[in-house]
């Protein structure tokens, strides 16, 4: 079961920073920096190699200021996968 959790956070999370990044209209070193992390991790965070970790969902969460979007997203997600599995 947590593996399933990680596997919809990372596709949310990494859905949500590079939108947020194009939106922005940052380069990939620009959001490293901001999440201060390396470029390397930051692109494998974009490709879905890497999960985040707590600190940096929160300081991406602090940073785009719309938590409750993101939030809603990952429960709903988790909604459906339990509802699936009853």
């Amino acid at each position: 079961m947590r593996n399933r959790y990680e596997t919809i956070l990372k596709k949310h999370f990494r859905t949500a920073i590079i939108q947020y990044r194009q939106d922005a209209h940052l380069t990939q070193e620009q959001m490293a920096q901001r999440l201060g992390m390396s470029l390397r991790c930051y692109c494998n965070l974009e490709a879905g190699r890497n999960c985040c970790s707590s600190v940096t969902l929160v300081m991406f969460l602090h940073m785009c200021g719309d938590s409750g979007t993101f939030v809603n997203g990952v429960a709903r997600e988790l909604e459906e996968e339990m509802a699936g599995m009853a």
